[in-house]
């Protein structure tokens, strides 16, 4: 085999093993970074929901160094971005709900839906056949400062079409941050719990290992032809 053969096959192995690249989802402002599951508007950073689905807040808080649970105010202004800005006020002692009819666009609650990750879907049964599968997405949050302690959630849902018994059934897509009744302790397999932290600043990336490593092979083999051509 020859050199430059050699060099091919070995440059073509290491990009073979090479970590895949992260994907990047973007939609109103808030992008998603597949490999690290973390949405980020520039300045605040919020794991995905279902990345702590099953956790209490005191569990997913232990089990996740330099985050903090969402306040209000920072669920106000996410649900404001996606869902209108008047709707969302900062209280936890109410519920405040968006329903979007079936027949309207619910492009916003689907994309929100796939930034932060579904916590639940719905699936067929016996008797319920889903032509359009309802997805969900839920999180706990709030400052706990209330005089019970207790803790809001945040809820979107988009719609959905299913068939029973012959007949057609729709749901309409769906948005809500509940009154506060969770508590510290509280988890359930279908929610998981909104974690946040400042942005890091942004860093010039360095050149990849490998790609260093592909430049340093190809020089080699230059200078090598270029040496037998002398000889």
């Amino acid at each position: 085999m020859s050199h430059i053969k050699y060099i091919l096959l070995l440059v073509t192995t290491i990009l073979a093993i090479s970590p895949v690249s992260a994907t990047f989802i973007e939609y109103n402002g808030y992008t998603l970074n597949t490999q690290s599951n973390i949405v980020s508007d520039g300045t605040l950073e919020w794991m995905q929901w279902d990345e702590t689905k099953g956790h209490s807040i005191s569990a997913a808080l232990a089990a996740n160094s330099g985050w903090g649970l969402a306040s209000s105010n920072q669920m106000s202004t996410l649900f404001s971005s996606f869902f209108g800005q008047s709707l969302w006020p900062i209280d936890d002692t109410m519920s405040y709900v968006f329903q979007l009819p079936f027949a309207q666009d619910d492009s916003d609650f689907i994309h929100f839906i796939t930034l932060f990750g579904a916590t639940a879907q719905t699936s067929n049964t016996d008797t319920i056949n889903y032509l359009d599968i309802v997805s969900i997405t839920r999180a706990i949050f709030g400052s706990g400062e209330n005089d019970k302690g207790l803790y809001q959630e945040a809820l979107v849902m988009d719609k959905g079409h299913s068939m029973r018994s012959g007949e057609s059934y729709y749901s309409d897509a769906y948005a809500e941050l509940t009154a506060a009744e969770y508590d510290n302790n509280d988890k359930d397999g279908f929610t998981g719990i909104a974690l946040v932290r400042q942005a890091s600043p942004a860093q010039v990336p360095e050149p990849s290992t490998i790609i260093l490593l592909i430049v340093a092979l190809l020089s080699l083999t230059i200078n090598f032809q270029k040496h037998n051509q002398l000889v």
